[in-house]
């Protein structure tokens, strides 16, 4: 959604793109390109694309609303399924905290909770700090 803000997009038309020092380019790396692209080391090579994919991005960034929903397209990536399994578990977890709290288990509870505030990124990002908390 950053990326396609007027916002954001007035700025990089300020400070790069207006002036020709820089053409707007995307570097990503989707799931479905990411499993041809690959670097030496086996993890996902970044993409570039042009400014065309701008509108594209525009219409994703819109059809936030059915996230999660039978519309959604990528419900089933495996993105997308370890949140799913992360949320469960983080809910689990949570009831189970809270069935055996004291005072003196406050400190190591707060800990265990904050556990899934490191798993961050996308992709191999996500997955592999998920497996580090």
């Amino acid at each position: 959604r950053q990326l396609t803000s007027a916002e954001f997009q007035a700025q990089l038309q300020a400070e790069f793109v207006a002036s020709g020092e820089i053409p707007l380019t995307y570097h990503l790396s989707p799931p479905v390109v990411s499993r041809f692209f690959r670097t030496r080391d086996g993890s996902p090579k970044k993409v570039a694309v042009g400014p065309w994919l701008t509108p594209v991005l525009r219409v994703l960034a819109s059809a936030r609303g059915v996230r999660e929903t039978a519309l959604d397209p990528f419900r089933y990536t495996k993105d997308r399924r370890l949140c799913r399994s992360l949320l469960v578990e983080f809910e689990a977890t949570v009831e189970e905290v809270l069935k055996r709290l004291t005072p003196q288990l406050h400190p190591t509870a707060v800990q265990l909770l904050a556990l899934p505030l490191q798993v961050r990124g996308f992709g191999h990002i996500r997955e592999a700090s998920a497996a580090k908390a």
